[in-house]
């Protein structure tokens, strides 16, 4: 992300996503394919560009492509690179350890030393699976990590590798990330209600279902900050909406939503269930709720 002098229109706390501040009568927004997998977005705002974003897809972690990130980085001199690439893929992750780990700690390692090496600022998307949820009070972000299965482990090298080698660097931890692309429970519910009568649901799990919009603004609130003073803070954050609820409840709402928005015919019936009535090949923290004190950014 670069930043512009221009004075960067207000993103208030009642957005619905990230970008509708961007969405303003008088912002106008462009995008540009520049070279395989690297694009920018670009919004202008009283006849300034105020801010830049450039993204990179399809990048690997080999020796040649390490030197590409380094290259781009150099080129563009963003003031603010923001790292949300991640292997997620909890149970593969079991069997893939090399791989989980090479894109979830190497990646943010060599994008570290990148970011240390020009003196660019980063912020690295984590998550709450570096905790193993048997806590009794809710997660602040300096407690003490624990990560039950290979995600988490690869998860919290990539945290302690960013800064090790940057600590300046932001670490902002979110949960149960859900939006209209990809894969994610959200969908994955609304496939099974309009196949199915009846679905089955682990009840004795809990966290904060996070709308990925919501991370978003968040994170540009922060390159506003950025904007505004030059400073930004460094250091482990948590972020989530609010909550907990158990993935049965979430399902529920969601089917019942789902019908209201005419997205489903009819709500299936859910089951609660126990995690051990469905065994998945890594273990996933009970409830891994973070501090509402500490929880925003």
């Amino acid at each position: 992300i670069s930043r512009a002098d221009a004075v960067m229109p207000s993103l208030d706390a009642g957005d619905e996503d990230g970008f509708k501040a961007m969405n303003c009568p008088d912002a106008n927004l462009t995008f540009e394919s520049l070279v395989d997998g690297l694009g920018a977005f670009r919004s202008e705002y009283k006849g300034q560009i105020w801010l830049e974003v450039f993204f990179c897809e399809g990048i690997n972690t080999s020796e040649s492509q390490v030197e590409m990130i380094s290259r781009i980085i150099a080129d563009i001199a963003p003031d603010i690179v923001i790292n949300a690439a991640a292997y997620t893929a909890v149970d593969k992750a079991e069997s893939e350890v090399a791989l989980a780990r090479r894109i979830n700690a190497d990646g943010p390692a060599h994008l570290a030393a990148s970011c240390a090496e020009l003196g660019v600022r980063l912020i690295h998307v984590s998550t709450d699976f570096v905790f193993d949820g048997t806590a009794s009070t809710p997660y602040a972000p300096g407690a003490s990590t624990a990560p039950l299965g290979e995600y988490g482990r690869s998860k919290l090298l990539g945290e302690q590798a960013v800064l090790q080698r940057l600590p300046t660097a932001l670490i902002v931890r979110t949960a149960w990330v859900y939006s209209a692309f990809g894969a994610n429970f959200v969908k994955t519910m609304l496939r099974l209600g309009s196949e199915n009568s009846e679905v089955r649901v682990v009840a004795d799990q809990f966290g904060s279902p996070t709308f990925a919009g919501h991370i978003a603004t968040a994170l540009l609130k922060l390159t506003q900050r950025f904007s505004e003073t030059g400073e930004l803070p460094w250091g482990n954050y948590n972020f989530c909406d609010a909550g907990p609820t158990t993935w049965h409840s979430f399902a529920s709402r969601i089917m019942a939503l789902g019908v209201e928005k005419g997205l489903l015919a009819r709500a299936p019936i859910v089951h609660p269930i126990r995690s051990e009535d469905y065994p998945t090949p890594a273990s996933r923290p009970a409830r891994p709720i973070f501090s509402p004190q500490t929880s925003k950014c």
